[in-house]
């Protein structure tokens, strides 16, 4: 029996199906990291306007869409998309998925919204936004689909692709070069890979404070014994030029004002260590998410 033309036009996306049967993978719904996948629209928009950063929406239908699962399967899993991608453009997921349950609850009625808005009518739709949120134009899906070919139509809509942002200089802001030395030095390659997917952007917004615990400790304990010695050193000024009766009274209270000072600093310095240990134990507890 001789299939229609139609059958043979189909034969792909039917091929991409089956790839996908397993179920989509989850995207993560927290935080935003450039060139990696999320849900989070109004994080990934912040970090898009704050680099100067383009934005892919991809409306989708996951688990339902031959379609979108042809795209995922011949662009958007590759790795040669994962490289050009990184660091240079948010990519925000807004699934419509029928049988799974990928979308957090409370983003259900927004990618509706976001649907509406950006006048969706069908799947896979992916809309190409500038930082600053205006469309630059859109992008469907292809039954000859590649990176290669859908990168070009994206960089035409682009113009000037960005210099790559880290993903610690994007979570750290002025921190981010510091972040980067620092797992540069502590960690392995797939350690700092896992830093950009494995974090969400608030822990990884921890991590200047974190890395620089030790550091800031040291500096905080050495101001406190200037502020001592300082007070010594006035103290020993005042006494000079007094006589020894004056003197004599002034230094007794002078010992007072020190025992004080003391004791103010004691506590300090509890402070200061216990909040050494607890970002001590906090970045143990997120680099053991990073193994």
């Amino acid at each position: 029996m001789k299939l229609p033309r139609t059958a043979f036009l189909l034969l792909p996306v039917l091929i991409s199906s089956l790839a996908f049967a397993k179920g989509p993978e989850r995207v993560p719904a927290k935080g935003a990291t450039p060139g990696k996948w999320t849900q989070d629209y109004d994080a990934a928009l912040a970090l898009a306007k704050e680099h100067g950063l383009p934005v892919m929406l991809k409306f989708t239908g996951s688990d339902w869409c031959g379609w979108c699962q042809l795209m995922e399967r011949e662009v958007f899993s590759k790795k040669d998309f994962e490289n050009w991608a990184d660091g240079r453009v948010m990519l925000v997921t807004l699934d419509f998925p029928k049988f799974s349950d990928t979308v957090p609850k409370e983003y259900k009625e927004r990618n509706e919204r976001l649907a509406s808005e950006n006048g969706i009518r069908g799947f896979p739709t992916y809309v190409v936004r500038d930082g600053e949120g205006k469309v630059l134009g859109r992008l469907g899906a292809s039954r000859d689909a590649s990176v290669k070919d859908f990168t070009a139509q994206f960089e035409r809509l682009v113009g000037t692709m960005p210099e790559k942002v880290s993903a610690s200089a994007a979570a750290g802001g002025a921190g981010g070069a510091a972040v980067d030395q620092w797992l540069q030095s502590h960690c392995s390659v797939a350690q700092r890979q896992a830093f950009a997917t494995r974090l969400t952007a608030e822990e990884r917004a921890e991590f200047p404070s974190l890395i620089s615990a030790e550091q800031d400790a040291r500096a905080a304990l050495e101001a406190l014994q200037k502020e001592r010695q300082a007070f010594i050193d006035g103290v020993k000024k005042e006494l000079a030029a007094l006589s020894p009766d004056e003197a004599a009274t002034r230094k007794a209270k002078a010992m007072e004002e020190l025992r004080a000072l003391e004791s103010s600093q004691k506590a300090k310095t509890e402070e200061i260590e216990n909040g050494k240990k607890a970002k001590s134990a906090r970045l143990a507890e997120l680099l053991a998410k990073l193994r």
